[in-house]
């Protein structure tokens, strides 16, 4: 009989080659931990913002180093073409997903408050303390009409609103705090404590609309990321970068996304009352931006003010996510991601067009540095 498994009788590889190839293998499994990560953070099953994901990134990091380092191990062993795959791939791995990352990993909604980069929102608890006596009393008024199916999943959806207008309060006395440290004119100061009063209302508004939907009584949980960091050093690039991503786009995308579902045909009565005013808000909050981006910008060098450009390339290929991945909310104030999206990177288009036109005079000779449309 004709033997039809003639592998079995081959003799058995090297003891170098083995070993190079089992180093090999391994050292390519430690290296994909950077994009496991990655993938995890993107389809949101670990928060990007969270410890969770910090901690992950310094973990991953050092076993995909280690992979590179095993993978030069299987060389020595011998060298293989698998064995330079490995390598390679373990000391770049990290660096690749972390540039996935910065074009995959959502961007927030409304001024961020951000913490290495990272945007920061509470996590909601069972209490009372963000529905104060004002707002239980506007509240009594909203009987939001909604399919009893669709109540616990639309209060999720305005809890999280919720969660991203309280961080705006942060990030506002971050900014405040910026504007301070680098001389900013006291009306900027003034602006920037006047707009994060504008985003406490938002978040009651927001938490007494989910409290109407499901009947439960909840707020922002304590939010250690608040704290400003004694390690953050002001400078008029980052204010300005800041400023022009998370106030000059983000409001502004805002203020349009609020206004466009107050005026839907058939809205709810309730929540389009709420957006309208949130709308009016957000445009001047945005409008406050573009004042302190014409002061930041004169003091930037020509070379840090077309870096300013690559702000908005950021934002123009970046993913966008919402706060619900569907459209059936829209009626109800809740934003599908399509509208979202659109409302980013229209808003950020016409930002670069501003952003050009208002160059400082000092600076109008220097192109810029990216030409994407």
């Amino acid at each position: 009989m004709p033997n039809d498994k003639p592998w079995i009788d081959a003799p058995p590889p090297p003891p170098d080659l083995e070993k190079a190839r089992r180093r090999a293998w391994t050292a390519l499994g430690l290296a994909s931990t950077p994009f496991l990560l990655w993938g995890a953070c993107t389809a949101r099953v670990i928060d990007p913002s969270s410890d969770v994901a910090a901690v992950g990134m310094l973990v991953v990091f050092t076993m995909s180093m280690l992979g590179g380092a095993l993978g030069v191990a299987s060389l020595a062993a011998k060298r293989t073409q698998l064995g330079w795959v490995a390598a390679i791939a373990g000391f770049t791995a990290p660096f690749v997903a972390f540039f996935l990352a910065m074009f995959t990993i959502p961007f927030s909604r409304g001024r961020a408050h951000r913490r290495r980069g990272a945007a920061k929102v509470p996590t909601d608890v069972s209490n009372d303390a963000w529905l104060d006596e004002a707002t239980l009393t506007e509240g009594s008024q909203l009987a939001i009409d909604a399919p009893v199916d669709d109540r616990e999943a639309l209060a999720t959806a305005w809890r999280a609103m919720a969660a991203t207008e309280t961080a705006s309060v942060a990030a506002f006395a971050s900014f405040a705090q910026q504007l301070l440290a680098l001389g900013a004119p006291s009306r900027f100061v003034e602006d920037a404590h006047r707009d994060a009063i504008d985003e406490v209302a938002h978040a009651r508004v927001c938490y007494a609309i989910a409290a109407r939907l499901d009947g439960r009584a909840r707020g922002p949980a304590p939010f250690p990321a608040a704290a400003w960091p004694a390690d953050h050093t002001p400078s008029f690039l980052r204010l300005a970068r800041d400023t022009l991503r998370d106030g000059c786009v983000f409001e502004g995308a805002s203020a349009r996304v609020a206004e466009e579902l107050a005026a839907l045909d058939g809205g709810c009565p309730q929540t389009r009352r709420a957006l309208a005013v949130i709308a009016v808000d957000e445009a001047r909050h945005a409008a406050h931006a573009w004042e302190v981006l014409a002061w930041a910008r004169a003091q930037l060098r020509p070379e840090e003010d077309a870096s300013l450009d690559r702000v908005i390339d950021e934002l123009l290929v970046a993913q966008h996510d919402a706060v619900v991945p569907h459209d059936r909310f829209e009626a109800l104030g809740v934003a599908g991601p399509d509208r979202w999206r659109d409302a980013v990177r229209e808003t950020a288009a016409r930002a670069r067009t501003r952003l050009r036109a208002q160059a400082p005079a000092a600076h109008r000779a220097e192109p810029p540095l990216s030409r994407v449309a």
